[in-house]
């Protein structure tokens, strides 16, 4: 892969404008030591924040829903192409993330009349910052799952929504396609019986 006087070629800019950058500021990782005994921790420790910082968190994106409420679709829209290249150019600030929620939040509602309770609100965030959201039956992983999913896409990350078989693979796209392909993103299933070309043709969506 050839460069010139340092500029990156095309490939490397995923998933960043930049070579070698990565969309969430990474934090102070310290010695191998320390990284090893945080690691440890997190295995016995939550990473969820205390229920007052939910409550913050869905009345930050409630803020940006009701901006976004009275927007016509064309308006709407054009307030997603924005978001994108936010999120293409500073990657995953919190401040961003919200308005990313609100704007798959608002066009879920319009597109396949969903919208989404604070506990899907909070299982994306919990995955947005790298963790495991552990919920209940009934609670809507379907639903959750595309606000981790298009952030992480609008921010140009290569994206893939991993379920149990083929059945719900298929289910899923019918679902949630059309909310992704209005937030102007791309998405296709993979399954077991396509051939290769058609598996590489899927894995160059956005999701």
């Amino acid at each position: 892969m050839s460069r010139s006087h340092g500029t990156p070629a095309a490939s490397w800019l995923r998933p960043g404008i930049a070579d070698g950058y990565y969309p969430q500021r990474p934090g102070d990782k310290g010695s191998s030591v320390e990284r090893l005994i945080h690691g440890c921790k997190g295995l016995v420790k939550s990473a969820a924040p205390a229920s007052e910082s939910w409550h913050q968190l869905v009345a930050n994106i409630d803020e940006h829903g009701r901006r976004l409420s009275n927007l016509s679709t064309a308006r709407l829209s054009e307030t997603g192409r924005k978001l994108r290249l936010n999120l293409h150019r500073h990657g995953l600030k919190d401040e961003l993330i919200y308005q990313s929620f609100a704007l798959i939040r608002e066009t879920a509602c319009r597109t396949i009349d969903m919208r989404h309770f604070d506990c899907q609100l909070a299982g994306g965030w919990v995955m947005m910052h790298g963790c495991l959201a552990e919920m209940e039956t009934g609670e809507g992983k379907t639903l959750t799952a595309p606000l981790s999913a298009a952030t992480a896409a609008l921010c140009s990350i290569p994206v893939h929504v991993v379920t149990v078989n083929d059945y719900l693979v298929t289910r899923d796209v019918e679902l949630m396609g059309p909310l992704y392909r209005a937030l102007g993103l791309s998405v296709a299933e993979v399954t077991a019986e396509m051939d290769e070309h058609q598996r590489r043709s899927g894995y160059a969506k956005d999701i």
